[in-house]
């Protein structure tokens, strides 16, 4: 399994009251801190090899983690000097030339990151995202039209089929590179994205249809203790 760089920097604006009195990653998901549930699934599906990019509230996640995973995992972290956006810690990584598994912290999923590189790896991708399908209701009615401007469909406040980022991702040397060379700076997903579609590099999606917790607000994290206790099917 390649190495993965847990992004655990935030400060966890959308978990407010809950971020206020502890870092974002040591807020608890069924008695659990977050960070604790994602290095377990990083762990059980081979991924020994773990570098953990932090900001805020760094030493007391960095003592955390430390103490509870540094006979399972060979750990590293790096310490983001100003906020660098939801990618642009990974070019402050010492050595980064292969490829690396991306992983927010408040993404709980069932997901097989070992089937996501390989998926990476056959078709020669540059960054490979894992996405997944999402119901987003419309209040309006949505119509359709033919090229010739009639109208071919109406549907009253449906619910739209959406594809999103899940907030794990495959980078491979070249998205590695970019990020190196701007070391420093802030970058999101979508930048890198973009900067790597404009130099003619190979951006591919990877469908997840299985479970799927976005952590960042209070709402989810409701929803995916619930899951975890095993009290109703998500999905």
């Amino acid at each position: 399994m390649i190495p993965a760089v847990l992004m655990a920097g935030g400060s966890g604006t959308r978990l407010r009251p809950l971020s206020l009195n502890r870092p974002k990653p040591l807020v608890e998901v069924a008695g659990r801190p977050m960070i604790d549930h994602v290095l377990a699934w990083l762990a059980d599906h081979g991924c020994s090899d773990v570098t953990i990019a932090l900001g805020h509230e760094s030493d007391g996640v960095a003592e955390h983690v430390i103490a509870g995973w540094r006979s399972v995992l060979k750990l590293s972290t790096v310490v983001e000097p100003g906020p660098l956006g939801t990618v642009g810690a990974v070019g402050l990584l010492p050595d980064a030339s292969e490829s690396v598994l991306l992983v927010n912290v408040d993404t709980l999923t069932d997901l097989d990151p070992g089937l996501l590189v390989e998926f990476h790896r056959q078709n020669e991708a540059d960054m490979t995202l894992a996405t997944t399908g999402m119901g987003v209701p419309c209040a309006y009615g949505v119509v359709e039209r033919s090229e010739d401007g009639a109208i071919t469909a109406y549907r009253e406040k449906p619910d739209l089929s959406i594809e999103i980022a899940m907030g794990i991702s495959v980078l491979g040397p070249t998205a590695l590179s970019h990020l190196k060379r701007s070391a420093g700076t802030r970058c999101d997903v979508p930048d890198l994205v973009r900067a790597l579609r404009e130099a003619d590099a190979n951006v591919v999606g990877y469908t997840h249809s299985g479970n799927w917790f976005d952590l960042g607000t209070p709402a989810e994290l409701e929803r995916a203790e619930t899951h975890l206790r095993g009290r109703v099917q998500p999905f």
